[in-house]
């Protein structure tokens, strides 16, 4: 729910601040997706920091050096914002990945199969048509959408969801949102 509007207001605020505006809003998100006290959502900060760091080398007109430059940068917020959780006391869903070290997230990684991927496999007479509605309306979104921060945009939209369909459990609905999000894209952008 908050992929979009911090995409959005991450280029908003480039355009109207700057790249000290660009970063400052993603800062912001990431945080906001990442501290425990907020939710935590771990996926969600993969997907927000890969989405950032695409948005912002394509804003910047860096190449893939400077992608992999903002990805760490982004890696290195988020890990920063998790490790300062996980010394507080109390409920932490990250706990279970970042709290047994490299193994738990080796651990986390091998459970993305049977959680995520074969109930995908199950259900590919849903999934299937999803993935197909997701790329038709990619594609027709991103043919009228010349001017360039818009298509940067979008297409931050699209890897955001390809980063979603690897790290999180729920393909279907990552689906039909992302075919919601091109959508609003599509008619309000």
């Amino acid at each position: 729910l908050l992929l979009v509007p911090l995409l959005a207001g991450s280029l908003l605020a480039r355009r109207l601040l700057g790249l000290p505006g660009f970063a400052a809003f993603a800062l912001l998100g990431l945080v906001v997706m990442a501290d425990n006290r907020l939710g935590a959502d771990g996926g969600g900060a993969i997907v927000l920091g890969v989405a950032l760091a695409f948005l912002g080398a394509r804003l910047l007109r860096l190449r893939a050096a400077g992608f992999l430059t903002l990805l760490l940068l982004a890696a290195t917020l988020v890990l920063g914002v998790v490790s300062t959780n996980l010394r507080e006391p109390g409920p932490n869903h990250l706990r279970s990945a970042f709290g047994h070290g490299f193994g738990g997230l080796v651990a986390v990684a091998e459970n993305r199969v049977p959680l995520s991927y074969e109930p995908a496999l199950a259900q590919w007479p849903l999934v299937l048509p999803l993935g197909v509605g997701f790329a038709l309306a990619l594609a027709l979104t991103l043919r009228p959408a010349r001017r360039r921060p818009r298509h940067d945009l979008l297409l931050a939209l699209a890897v955001a969801v390809v980063t979603s369909l690897v790290v999180n459990d729920s393909v279907a609905y990552v689906l039909a949102c992302g075919i919601a999000a091109v959508g609003a894209f599509a008619r309000f952008a």
